[in-house]
């Protein structure tokens, strides 16, 4: 059995996201592909990537490696410049990493600058990732993983 945990194990697939701008990063092919043989690392054939907006607002479904470039290119879309930071990363339980973020950035339409925190959760099945679910809703996020709804957080 492997001893590095999936939350290091998730970490390291995720060392593309630090300290990038996520538009670039998913306009260019060099980047994505290097995230692409990262997730490889980690990820089953049949990863599904959830995109969850607001309560009652729309949940994107992509799927596989693939899908979950496609998932975050689309997103990012909207945007002229994004940077995102995790602020918190912590095991769940054996099978759930929960995230949280702060994202920076502005809209590519009209150049306005916004700041929001949404958060992930990433569920593993046998070591491999499963399914990686991002939330714009913090609170949703957090009763979906099973955190404490009022868990501080790292930022």
């Amino acid at each position: 059995m492997d001893s590095v945990s999936n939350m290091d194990r998730l970490a390291g697939a995720l060392v593309p996201f630090a300290d990038s701008d996520l538009v670039l990063l998913f306009r260019t092919k060099g980047a994505t592909e290097d995230l692409r043989r990262s997730l490889k690392e980690i990820a089953a054939p049949d990863l599904v990537t959830l995109m969850v907006g607001t309560e009652g607002g729309l949940t994107g479904t992509f799927h596989g490696i693939d899908g979950f470039i496609e998932a975050w290119r689309d997103y990012t879309e909207t945007f002229d410049r994004l940077q995102s930071e995790i602020t918190d990363l912590v095991e769940v339980g054996p099978e759930i990493v929960y995230g949280e973020t702060r994202q920076l950035g502005a809209t590519a339409t009209s150049g306005v600058e916004m700041e929001y925190r949404p958060a992930a959760i990433f569920r593993f099945a046998d070591g491999r990732l499963q399914q990686a679910e991002f939330h714009l809703d913090r609170a949703a996020a957090r009763k979906a993983a099973g955190v404490d709804p009022d868990r501080l957080s790292g930022d």
